[in-house]
């Protein structure tokens, strides 16, 4: 029994080995064929990277470099826009996405704001900040029970209270502002210039045009159709889905 236990965890340790090693040699060749000017190569493997790991900041990063090389802005932006939801510090992502969005005449850092300002506003992805809350509101009722139980150490615990309590109020207040100021479903325009629509329709009238790489917030959505709205131009319509790409997570 002991030898079959042996055996079979010999045989986890070695698939495991197999599949970081596959996933490295993966890796390996993406930058290969993108330094070698194999774009569409490159996509390919970033694409199935990105599909077995979703929530690694540079799959999408560098899926959005090898887009961006074949000239297919939209799709660069897209996936810019997902690196940076997932990891918004990250210098090189920001770079990135802030250079493809002025290239289609949009910009990342609203006008007026501070780029410091605006950097330290998306230090902390959405996610994060969700957690940091959860943690701190959890350490909080953590020491109030044990303020409760042990009540000769409520001097020694007041403080530390105190303190995950207004953490988790200034991350919850973080995460609320960040809510109300960032688009809640973005897409991207993947294909030329996109006809914004008064309804869902090509019978509808074309009250406005929308280029490549520029981003929406959807909505809602029904058959082939989407409702986007433009917060900075105060636009709302209807787009064919196949002219946009969603860039959240």
């Amino acid at each position: 029994m002991n030898f079959g236990k042996c055996v079979t965890a010999a045989l986890l340790v070695a698939a495991c080995a197999a599949a970081v090693a596959r996933a490295e040699t993966m890796s390996e060749q993406a930058d290969r064929e993108y330094r070698s000017g194999n774009f569409e190569e490159a996509i390919s493997l970033y694409r199935e990277m990105a599909r077995q790991e979703p929530h690694n900041p540079f799959h999408y990063y560098n899926l959005g470099n090898a887009y961006y090389k074949t000239a297919r802005t939209g799709r660069g932006v897209a996936n810019y826009y997902r690196a940076f939801e997932l990891l918004p510090r990250n210098a090189d992502i920001r770079h990135n996405l802030a250079f493809a969005l002025n290239t289609t005449g949009g910009k990342l850092i609203p006008e007026g704001m501070p780029e410091g300002i605006f950097v330290l506003f998306h230090y902390f992805s959405a996610i994060e900040l969700k957690g940091l809350t959860v943690v701190c509101l959890w350490l909080t009722l953590l020491f109030l029970a044990a303020m409760t139980a042990a009540p000769a150490m409520r001097k020694y615990l007041r403080g530390i209270t105190m303190s995950s309590a207004v953490l988790a109020l200034v991350f919850g207040g973080w995460a609320y502002a960040r809510k109300q100021a960032d688009l809640q479903n973005p897409a991207v325009v993947i294909d030329g210039i996109a006809e914004i629509r008064t309804g869902p329709g090509e019978n509808f009238t074309a009250a406005a045009t929308v280029p490549e790489g520029h981003v929406l917030e959807v909505l809602s959505e029904t058959d082939g159709w989407a409702e986007v709205g433009l917060k900075k131009e105060g636009v709302k319509g209807w787009v064919q889905k196949k002219f946009i790409e969603p860039a959240g997570l």
